[in-house]
């Protein structure tokens, strides 16, 4: 269960890792503490692994068998987070200090939306995606969508998993938000959480 101290509150999004045990995984969490917004709930999915400690009410972690395919353990943490909405890091990944805040405001300020698709900076630098729409190469894992979405159309045990989601949701209609502009979600920026 989820520590009381956040109880008062309903979060409206859970953040979901499927962790294969990278030390990573600690700038992952420095960047979730680091939000302006502290509503924010963690579900860490470890591959055969136990995955670390954080005592923070906010995070719960277990321990899945090991070659539980990173859609397996995405699809687990989305069957076990409590909030209307879930999104994905990956356990070597950052979230800018602005991301729960901004997923929050859309989340209210939309409420027709199903998935909220956000700015990426990969390791070079690289922007993506850079214009509204779902282009291979240009997906990651940099979006947010509602937990019942997520259920409908789970991660299939795919190479490029996050794509096939997202295709998914395109072909059934979802109503997407493209929040292009300062990117929220920084792959393998370790050590900072600003891009």
């Amino acid at each position: 269960m989820w520590s009381s101290d956040h109880k008062a509150v309903m979060s409206l999004i859970t953040v979901i890792t499927a962790s294969i045990g990278r030390d990573d995984i600690k700038h992952a969490y420095r960047s979730l503490v680091d939000q302006t917004d502290p509503d924010w709930r963690w579900i860490i999915a470890g591959d055969g692994i136990r995955p670390p400690v954080f005592h923070d009410g906010r995070v719960r972690a277990f321990k899945l068998p090991h070659m539980a395919h990173e859609a397996h353990m995405r699809n687990i943490g989305v069957e076990v987070a409590q909030t209307p909405w879930v999104t994905f890091l990956d356990d070597d990944d950052t979230l800018a200090p602005t991301f729960i805040a901004t997923m929050t405001d859309i989340i209210m300020h939309k409420p027709d939306v199903d998935v909220i698709y956000v700015t990426q900076v990969g390791p070079s630098g690289k922007l993506f995606p850079s214009t509204p729409g779902v282009t291979w190469g240009e997906v990651g894992i940099s979006y947010a969508c509602r937990r019942e979405l997520a259920q409908e159309f789970p991660f299939q045990p795919v190479l490029h998993e996050d794509f096939e989601q997202v295709l998914a949701f395109e072909g059934h209609g979802a109503t997407f938000h493209w929040h292009l502009g300062e990117p929220l979600y920084l792959a393998r920026h370790h050590g900072h959480t600003g891009p």
